[in-house]
């Protein structure tokens, strides 16, 4: 492949990288672009997978190195883009939990062993363990810790059937940590939006209430976010915003390892 031709393949994938961030902005502030969202997420997976491949291909003989750090970075955009075991939407989960819940169990929440795992094994932290201006062993070094996430993951949400085999559930993760720092009031709600949410898609499935059911599902399906504020605002319940909350960046690898430990400032995106 001629330079010129490689370098396009670059910034092709450098785009993709800026892309993840506008797009984790935007879910942030419009919860209403949260399947398009996933949507985008999974085309650009697509592409940077590609364009990784192609890139190890054409550097296989003048930079080896390279050439297999850039198909270990394929290996994990597959692994990412797969809808059962591909990791959570963490932009999603972000902006949910603290719209839902209170200021107190948002620390909580973020701090705990569950929410890194997830934040490091997501769609988003697959994508950028790469970028431009890294060098291999950056690289590798950022795609390891996004493996040990990723099989952290897979085990905890893997579930014994006993005789009937295994199942996996990648929002069990999210559903568990929500579970443990909510009270009772925020489970009842919970349980409260999916009867709702089900009743809807059932008795009008072609309505307004119907069609936002099926949307607010989809995503509670993909990430264990059920959105209760929203759905109760949608329904004509009245509820007071949560309050804002300051805490650590949930940007998606800039140093927090997968433990929860102190910043990797090597791995600063």
């Amino acid at each position: 492949m001629a330079a010129d031709e490689m370098n396009e393949v670059r910034e092709r994938m450098s785009l993709r990288v800026r892309l993840v961030r506008q797009l984790g902005q935007r879910v942030t502030q419009s919860p209403e672009t949260q399947l398009e969202y996933m949507e985008d997420m999974q085309k650009l997976l697509t592409g940077q997978a590609r364009d990784a491949e192609v890139a190890a291909n054409n550097l296989a003989e003048q930079a080896p190195a390279e050439a297999a750090v850039m198909e270990r970075y394929g290996d994990a955009l597959v692994a990412a883009k797969d809808p059962v075991t591909g990791g959570q939407d963490w932009a999603i989960v972000k902006r949910a939990m603290q719209a839902e819940l209170p200021a107190q169990a948002v620390k909580q929440l973020e701090t705990s062993q569950s929410m890194y795992v997830t934040k490091a094994a997501s769609r988003e932290a697959a994508l950028m363990s790469w970028i431009p201006t890294a060098e291999p062993s950056q690289v590798e070094t950022a795609l390891n810790r996004y493996w040990d996430a990723h099989e952290q993951q897979e085990q905890a949400c893997t579930i014994d059937l006993g005789d009937s085999g295994q199942k996996y559930d990648r929002s069990r993760l999210v559903s568990q940590a929500w579970r443990a720092v909510s009270n009772d009031a925020d489970l009842s709600a919970r349980a409260r939006t999916r009867f709702e949410q089900n009743s809807a898609l059932m008795d009008e499935p072609e309505s307004p209430t119907g069609q936002l059911a099926a949307r607010m599902m989809t995503v509670d399906r993909a990430s264990g976010v059920s959105q209760t504020r929203a759905w109760d605002e949608h329904m004509g319940r009245d509820r007071t915003p949560a309050a804002a909350v300051t805490g650590p960046s949930l940007d998606m690898m800039t140093g927090h390892t997968v433990t929860g430990q102190g910043p990797d400032t090597g791995l600063d995106r």
